[in-house]
């Protein structure tokens, strides 16, 4: 009956240190996710600044070519004013 009981506090005791190191296990890569969670978040931010940044910049470059293009047509039409002008003259 004591060599039962022996065993089985030996087995409790096992099965603690057990419990204690998978425990300890899942706080490690609990740890280990946390920090690659705020990684991925960290690369998602700089992605969408830089995705922001180059789409600001894509944005300007559509706007100039927009202003060009408005001014070359401008400049048609007052030159063909002009052309008019002059032949009615």
């Amino acid at each position: 009956m004591a060599e039962a009981i022996n065993w089985m506090e030996l087995s409790l005791k096992d099965w603690r240190e057990e419990m204690r190191a998978f425990r300890e296990e899942m706080r490690e890569a609990n740890r280990r996710f946390e920090a690659l969670k705020i990684e991925s978040e960290r690369k998602y931010e700089a992605s969408r600044q830089e995705y922001d940044r180059k789409f600001d910049a894509a944005r300007s470059e559509i706007r100039n070519l927009t202003i060009t293009i408005a001014i070359g047509i401008a400049s048609i039409i007052f030159g063909a004013l002009g052309f008019v002008y002059a032949m009615l003259k």
